[in-house]
Formats: C-alpha cells, structure tokens, sequence
C-alpha cells in the first residue's frame, strides 16, 4: 500500500494524520503494495495458496493467519502468511513485537514471522475476502534470526 494507495483514496484521507482511519479496512489487492500487512485471511486460502502445505489452525477459536505482500509489480503480487509462533529451521524473518506499522500507527503486539518458504503469486485482481488492513512495514527493515 506504501503511500501510493493514498492517492487514490477520497481527498479526506489523504492528510497523513487520517491515515489511521484506513486501518481495518477491506482494501482491493489492485493499490497492495510491497510491506502491506493484512489480517483475517482465513486458513482455508492458505491451504489453497500453498497447495495444501499451510499447516492449519486446529483451535476452533482462530481460524486465520496474517498476509504480507513481499513484492508487487505490474504483474502482480508475492505473498506470505504469518504467524506469531517461531517456524522451523532457520533463517526466520519478522517483524518484531511492539513496532508502530506505518500508515496507521497499529502496534504489533508480538512478534509476526513472515514464512518465506511458503511465498507464492497473486493476481492483483484476485480477491482476498476478510483481509483487513493493518499497516506496512518495509520489506528491506524485516528481522533476520540465523
């Protein structure tokens, strides 16, 4: 989303200090961009994403994981699920705990990994139904643990 989706949002959000109120919002995959951070995409896309490599939830309570966009290009989207438990083996990349994403100022209350092995496409026209907005947070600031 970068602040490349600002420009064609109406002209009352575009002030910086209104960029909070784009937060939890469902926004079309055609103004994602590279560091967006997502929540609410059910475990079930994953499983069709990785072709069944994305272990699922079994907790009835908690049924979705976050998406992060790693890329965007005139083609489409790379795109990762997350999760706040540490994955096996290393490297692992994430977004630590407690950072204020940029956009809208949501703070990560844990640690979110980004799982890499499992990056795959997205057509910009595809849809992502329950993915709600939650920030960004540059690909190129992204944790590394070896």
């Amino acid at each position: 989303m970068s602040f490349f989706l600002f420009e064609f949002l109406p002209d009352k959000l575009k002030n910086q200090t209104d960029y909070p109120k784009i937060a939890k919002s469902v926004i079309p995959t055609e103004f994602w961009s590279a560091g967006d951070l997502f929540y609410g995409v059910a475990d079930f896309f994953w499983q069709k994403k990785t072709h069944g490599v994305f272990p699922m939830t079994t907790r009835e309570d908690k049924s979705t994981h976050p998406l992060f966009v790693v890329s965007s290009s005139n083609y489409g989207l790379r795109i990762c699920p997350c999760t706040s438990k540490s994955p096996d083996p290393p490297p692992r990349w994430y977004i630590p705990g407690g950072v204020s994403l940029r956009n809208t100022g949501e703070i990560k209350d844990r640690t979110t990994y980004i799982l890499k092995n499992l990056e795959g496409p997205l057509r910009k026209d595809e849809t992502v139904s329950q993915a709600r907005y939650w920030g960004m947070f540059p690909p190129e600031e992204l944790c590394e643990e070896k």
